[in-house]
């Protein structure tokens, strides 16, 4: 806990110097995969460089990058690199547990690759992409191989446009999508806690589970709340949701 509150604060506090402007790239090469396409970049007064991009899979990726002269190496597994937009929550780029079935981070010694964004809807409503969009600064954790943690911060100031133009999305959010979301994120969170929470107790959570991803709807912004509750309904999970 006590490490917990003092990344939070650290990240809060990191005062490096952040000047650089953001430009727009039409052949970004993707350091995974390779694939050119464009991207959104920046580079602060000390080298840092931060890119955010959407490959064919039309996913977005923020890739973080040490400077070009630095003798840090990034840590390959675990945690790697934190994100703070703002001061809104903490989103770590690490390693999942083995067989949890998510995304793991492409690393080097000198930059992290990972999913900001599944790319299902017109524009991100919620989530990691979404709160960048909206931030004025972005502070950035690197976690290195011997042990120490390196802050550093990315002014925001004009990003937004030139973030949304690279990823080929909308600027402004569609507010009634953007409750659509809430809801849908809302609802979703109080089925998984049947399978899984204090009342959880004697059921499987496999099939519960299995339940709420088949009601699941894959586009937040269009999202049916009594459509996904009669769905539930029907499983012995969620009877009471039933219309």
């Amino acid at each position: 806990m006590l490490k917990c509150v003092a990344l939070i604060v650290g990240l809060i506090t990191a005062s490096s110097a952040y000047a650089g402007a953001w430009s727009y790239e039409e052949r970004f090469r993707d350091p995974k995969t390779t694939e050119m396409g464009p991207a959104a970049s920046a580079t602060n007064a000390e080298g840092y460089t931060i890119t955010i991009s959407r490959p064919k899979d039309r996913r977005a990726y923020i890739t973080l990058k040490l400077p070009d002269n630095s003798f840090d190496r990034l840590k390959l597994t675990g945690r790697i690199a934190a994100v703070r937009p703002d001061e809104k929550a903490v989103v770590f780029l690490e390693t999942p547990p083995p067989m949890s079935g998510l995304e793991t981070p492409f690393a080097l010694p000198s930059l992290v690759r990972e999913r900001i964004w599944h790319g299902q809807e017109e524009a991100p409503l919620t989530g990691t992409l979404r709160n960048i969009l909206d931030s004025s600064k972005l502070t950035v954790r690197f976690f290195t191989d011997t042990g120490t943690t390196v802050d550093t911060v990315f002014d925001m100031a004009g990003a937004a446009p030139v973030i949304a133009k690279a990823l080929g999305i909308p600027l402004k959010q569609d507010p009634v999508a953007a409750e659509n979301a809430m809801m849908s994120r809302k609802l979703y969170a109080e089925a998984a806690m049947r399978c899984y929470g204090p009342s959880a107790k004697g059921t499987d959570s496999n099939a519960c589970m299995a339940a709420v991803a088949q009601c699941s709807q894959k586009n937040e912004a269009t999202f049916d709340a009594a459509a996904f509750r009669g769905c539930l309904g029907k499983s012995k999970w969620h009877a009471d949701w039933a219309p």
